[in-house]
């Protein structure tokens, strides 16, 4: 009796059927191919290739999957024939990977069960402090805000006076403005910003990242096209302490991993106390 699967394939071979010569040989009931001693039947066709497969679609895809099926036996095959003396060996490797899979997928599952995942912010700012050393700045990063207007716009200071004010209803003003005439903009001041991608938008270049830092708040630059307004919010040079801002989440995984650690060395040493008392564990060294 054929199941669920099958019969969805049952109109495919149909057409496959009738495609082929009626002087072929009769095959075998749900047969699709043969070699040498092994047989794919339709029952064998796995639950998403019957998933994705609809109405005459099924057809090219059902034959891609039959002469992948067939080159795989055949590459076995000659492979079986070529490394007889290192079978022993390839059998070792493939049961040791066995093996690593099913350790793998069962401490998956126990960390889906048992590992708590929720971090609050007081533990990362604990291990942030307690690890100065490990969070040393590559580059130099920044928290800004910009604007970038086309140079022929007429009458910007009113803008330029809103762009350097802290005030909620001038910053309204700004937005509105900036929405309707501005190239480009960053507004997101609470955010870490690296300096080399602030320079791919600015014609700042041959100059001390550094100094340039340290030396400017609100910086207006202009090329042939644009003007350009910057008022640097904060920043940090590079070999100094990473902000804890831009650590969070790498701490986060940091704590979480010992987490998983710790619950792991728990459980196995449960396990082996568990077939000790049974009597299952026995010692030949010291």
């Amino acid at each position: 009796m054929w199941n669920k699967q099958t019969a969805a394939w049952i109109c495919v071979l149909a057409l496959l059927s009738a495609c082929s010569s009626e002087s072929e040989p009769e095959q075998e009931s749900g047969a699709l191919a043969r070699v040498y001693d092994k047989v794919l039947y339709l029952d064998d066709l796995p639950a998403d290739l019957v998933n994705k497969a609809k109405g005459k679609d099924s057809i090219p895809l059902l034959k891609a999957h039959v002469k992948n099926w067939v080159l795989q036996q055949v590459s076995m095959q000659k492979a079986k024939e070529n490394l007889n003396s290192d079978i022993p060996e390839i059998e070792k490797k493939v049961q040791d990977y066995r093996n690593s899979l099913m350790v793998y997928e069962y401490q998956r599952a126990l960390f889906e069960q048992l590992l708590d995942t929720t971090v609050d912010m007081s533990e990362i700012s604990t291990y942030y402090e307690n690890n100065l050393k490990n969070f040393e700045l590559k580059r130099n990063i920044v928290r800004l805000r910009y604007v970038k207007l086309p140079l022929e716009l007429e009458n910007t200071s009113r803008a330029k006076s809103w762009f350097l004010s802290d005030d909620p209803a001038d910053r309204l003003k700004l937005q509105e403005y900036c929405a309707q005439f501005a190239e480009n903009t960053y507004m997101d001041e609470e955010s870490w910003l690296s300096f080399e991608d602030l320079l791919k938008e600015i014609p700042l270049s041959n100059y001390n990242q550094e100094h340039f830092l340290r030396t400017n708040k609100f910086v207006e630059l202009k090329d042939n096209d644009f003007v350009y307004w910057l008022y640097i919010h904060a920043f940090r040079i590079k070999n100094s302490v990473s902000p804890l801002e831009l650590e969070a989440e790498r701490i986060r995984s940091i704590l979480i991993n010992k987490r998983k650690l710790k619950l792991l060395e728990e459980v196995e040493g449960s396990l082996l106390k568990e077939a000790e008392a049974k009597n299952e564990i026995e010692w030949f060294i010291e």
